[in-house]
């Protein structure tokens, strides 16, 4: 049985991102990588350290796990004996991962993350060799580092270096974007503030998922009158409090992660979906692009190229 990451005898997680190291400054370059790991003393706290009440129910925020940023060379880690499953038919396929419904698990998918990335709503693409398993075991490690921060989401467990079990989600068609500092596309839509600005409280944003009108950003009301139903539930005002309040909760547990690697969370994209089994809205899709180093640091949720840049 997998141990989880408050067990003293867990394996430490681990997760390998792309990066080169050129002085301060930490830029993708594939063959060097910078691994993210939740240290040897992480334990769970006595009490909930903050408590957040999130519409529908209560999203506790426990001690976050102090994440440790190094620099070495990639290494072929392929996973020893990962069980066998039944693999079923394809149920969705998106820019950079398929996903799999399992015979012999019902309500749950296994999620395939691809060598291709994509660039400008998957305008530009192209191939990275080991791509797919650096991406997969970055959201082990996020989503597993987020459930034991009392986050709910999709992620089951790792089954191989690139692909992990999940509970089957319907998808809401929204991306959440949370910023603390302002740069990139928020400059572009807001032309008087300097880039830089810090946000106090966190910035939210949501954006339809639309390619064809290149994700069109959507207020609170729009995403009430759209009521979308999905695995048979209307997404109201609960639902749409439980996403806000979560996207925030689990922009600070990073932050505070982060920060312990003198690293600035700049934004982060996520996305919810709706437990088919449950109708319960958590948190889903993959956490899997983190750039960092001394400075800004950038983490999306598998859409768009993040950056790192000095300060």
């Amino acid at each position: 049985m997998e141990q989880s990451l408050g067990e003293p005898e867990r394996e430490v997680v681990e997760s390998r991102v792309l990066m080169g190291c050129t002085g301060r400054r930490l830029g993708v370059k594939l063959g060097v990588c910078a691994s993210l790991r939740a240290p040897e003393c992480l334990s769970r706290p006595a009490a909930p350290q903050t408590q957040r009440d999130v519409g529908c129910g209560l999203l506790c925020c426990q001690s976050v796990a102090v994440l440790q940023l190094d620099c070495r060379p990639v290494k072929n880690s392929a996973m020893a004996s990962a069980p066998e499953l039944k693999i079923g038919q394809k149920v969705s396929e998106g820019k950079t991962k398929q996903i799999f419904e399992l015979v012999d698990q019902p309500g749950l998918v296994l999620v395939q993350s691809r060598d291709q990335i994509t660039a400008g709503n998957a305008v530009r693409k192209d191939q990275m060799e080991g791509k797919a398993a650096i991406a997969n075991k970055t959201t082990s490690c996020v989503f597993k580092l987020l459930q034991e921060s009392g986050i709910k989401t999709a992620f089951v467990k790792q089954h191989s270096d690139t692909a992990f079990v999940a509970t089957h989600c319907e998808m809401i068609p929204i991306e959440w974007v949370c910023r603390r500092v302002a740069t990139g596309s928020f400059l572009k839509r807001n032309p008087g503030v300097k880039e830089g600005y810090r946000f106090s409280p966190l910035k939210m944003e949501m954006f339809f998922k639309d390619d064809a009108n290149n994700d069109p950003q959507w207020s609170e009301e729009q995403l009430l009158e759209a009521k979308f139903c999905l695995a048979g539930l209307t997404i109201g005002q609960c639902e749409v409090d439980i996403m806000n309040r979560s996207t925030v909760a689990i922009f600070e547990i990073l932050e505070k992660a982060w920060a312990t690697q003198n690293c600035t969370l700049v934004d982060m994209k996520i996305e919810f979906g709706v437990n088919v089994k449950t109708q319960e809205v958590v948190l889903a899709d993959v956490i899997d692009k983190i750039h960092g180093g001394y400075g800004l640091l950038e983490i999306e949720a598998s859409k768009k190229t993040s950056r790192c840049t000095e300060t």
